[in-house]
């Protein structure tokens, strides 16, 4: 019984241990774009119901698109901090999730 307490107390601390990793560019670039569409999504539950509450819904939102793309929420908070203290590259991040939504509504015109 010992062992197995000592086993689960190691494990428990090298979990704690694990430092963020860097996510890949199209990887912050696609999590940040659909953030921003879940942020507008949960602006029209509003609309509809004036009960709904975004501060307590947006983490149930952000939580599912992480889980979408296997990433951690704090993976990706080190990866945005990241482009937050490098200004030119949060500027190539932010012009690349603008095309990329340009992209997205001309794919989805042109499916109709």
């Amino acid at each position: 019984m010992k062992l197995i307490v000592r086993i689960l107390v190691v494990m428990s601390f090298c979990a704690c241990t694990n430092k963020p990793k860097q996510l890949p560019f199209d990887t912050v670039k696609v999590v940040l774009w659909e953030m921003t569409n879940s942020e507008e999504l949960m602006k029209l539950y509003v609309k509809k119901d004036s009960t709904y509450s975004i501060k307590s819904n947006r983490p149930i939102f952000y939580q599912k698109i992480f889980s979408l793309h296997q990433i951690t929420q704090k993976d990706f908070d080190f990866s945005y901090k990241y482009y937050q203290e490098h200004p030119n590259e949060m500027k190539i991040l932010l012009d690349s999730i603008s095309n990329y939504g340009i992209k997205k509504r001309e794919k989805a015109i042109s499916s109709l």
